[in-house]
C-alpha cells in the first residue's frame, strides 16, 4: 500500500474545501471540524484494513500516517476501544462528520458535502486493494458503509443527491476528477478514438469480408485493458484514470473494478484482450501479409496516439509510466514478429 503526494493533495484538498463549509455553516473552527473528517475518514480505512479482528500494523502506521497521527501500543488499544473498530457498528453508524456535513447542507445554500465525503472515502478506500480476493473483501466492506452513508443522506437531506446509490457514478466521476484533477473528457478526442478504431475495423473487413480478423468490441477492450496496465504503472488508478477509460472507450467501469480485472489478468506481458487482436492479425497475416503488416502498423499508431490519453489524465507523465507505456510497445511488437 502506498500513499503519493497525490493522494495526500486530494485529501487536503477535500478536507479543506469541507472543513470550510462546515465551520461557516455550524461555527466552530476550521481546524476542528478538519479534525473530525480526518478521523472518521481514517478509522473507515481502519475499519476495511481489519484482518483476524485488528488492523495489521504496517497498514495501521500507514494509514495513520497519512492523516498526520501516530500511536504508541496503549494509543492504539484505547483509539480501538473509544471508536469501535474491530465491530461491525462501522457500517451501521453515522460518522459525526458526515452527520455535520448533512446539517450543514440543510440550514445553507452549501450544497454536495455529503456526497464529497462518500467521493472521498470510496477513493481512499481503493488504495487498500491488494489482490483478488483482498479487492473482493474490500468491495464488500466498503459498499455496506458507502452504501448506508447514502441511504442516510437519501432519507435526511433536504435536496437530495442526482444519485443515490455509487452503482452510476458517471456525473460523480466528472465532478471528482475535474475538482481533484483537472480532468475533463474531451468530445474532440472521443470522436478522433472513434474513428481510428473504426478504420482499423473497415480495413479489416475489406480485407477479409466474410470473416473480419477483429471488430470494434475486440479493439476497445485491448485499449481498455493496455490503459488499465498504464494507468496503475505509477500507483492505485484513480477517478480521473477510471473516467478517461470510460468516456473514451465507452465502457462502464470504475476504478475497483479496473483494480480486480487487472489483478486476474493473467500474467503474460500483454493482457489477455490484446493478445486476442494480435493473434488475429498474425493469422491473417498467412494469406495476406501485406494488409496484415499494414493493419499492424495502424494498431500500434493507435495505441502511440491513445496511450498518451490516460498518461496524462491525472497529471503530467511521470518516469514509471514512460517506461511503461515502451515496455508494452516493445511486447505488442515483439509478439507480432515472434513466430507462430
Amino acid at each position: 500500500m502506498k500513499f503519493s503526494s497525490a493522494h495526500q493533495q486530494y485529501l487536503r484538498s477535500f478536507l479543506r474545501y469541507a472543513s470550510q463549509c462546515m465551520a461557516n455553516v455550524l461555527g466552530g473552527t476550521e481546524e476542528q471540524m478538519c479534525t473530525y473528517l480526518e478521523s472518521d475518514l481514517m478509522d473507515f480505512l481502519f475499519h476495511l484494513a481489519i484482518k483476524d479482528g485488528d488492523v495489521p500494523l504496517p497498514t495501521r502506521t500507514a494509514i495513520a500516517d497519512f492523516f498526520g497521527y501516530t500511536f504508541t501500543p496503549q494509543q492504539w488499544n484505547d483509539h480501538k476501544l473509544t471508536h469501535e473498530i474491530p465491530c461491525s457498528a462501522m457500517v451501521s453508524r453515522v460518522p459525526y462528520s458526515y452527520a455535520l456535513l448533512l446539517q450543514a447542507e440543510n440550514t445553507s445554500p452549501f450544497e454536495g458535502g455529503t456526497k464529497s465525503f462518500v467521493e472521498a472515502a470510496d477513493s481512499l478506500s481503493r488504495l487498500l486493494a491488494t489482490g483478488a480476493a483482498g479487492v473482493a473483501l474490500l468491495a464488500n466492506r466498503r459498499n455496506a458503509y458507502l452504501n448506508m452513508l447514502c441511504d442516510y443522506a437519501a432519507a435526511q437531506l433536504k435536496k437530495s443527491w442526482s444519485s443515490r446509490v455509487l452503482a452510476n457514478r458517471v456525473q460523480e466521476d466528472k465532478v471528482d476528477a475535474s475538482r481533484f484533477f483537472g480532468f475533463a473528457p474531451s468530445p474532440r478526442v472521443v470522436s478522433s478514438l472513434r474513428d481510428s478504431i473504426e478504420a482499423l475495423v473497415r480495413c479489416g473487413k475489406r480485407a477479409c469480408p466474410q470473416a473480419p480478423p477483429m471488430s470494434e468490441q475486440d479493439l476497445r477492450a485491448a485499449l481498455r485493458q493496455l490503459w488499465t496496465r498504464l494507468a496503475a504503472a505509477d500507483g492505485p488508478i484513480n477517478a480521473a484514470e477510471a473516467l478517461c477509460i470510460r468516456e473514451y472507450l465507452k465502457c462502464h467501469v470504475e476504478s475497483l473494478y479496473l483494480t480486480h480485472a487487472l489483478k486476474k489478468e493473467s500474467a503474460g506481458s500483454l493482457p489477455p484482450a490484446v493478445r486476442k487482436v494480435l493473434d488475429a492479425l498474425r493469422k491473417m497475416g498467412d494469406t495476406d501479409y501485406d494488409t496484415a503488416a499494414d493493419m499492424a502498423h495502424i494498431f500500434i499508431d493507435l495505441y502511440d496516439g491513445a496511450a498518451p490519453l490516460i498518461l496524462q489524465a491525472d497529471s503530467p507523465t511521470n518516469a514509471r509510466e514512460e517506461q511503461a507505456c515502451a515496455t508494452l510497445r516493445h511486447a505488442i511488437i515483439a509478439y507480432l514478429e515472434a513466430d507462430a
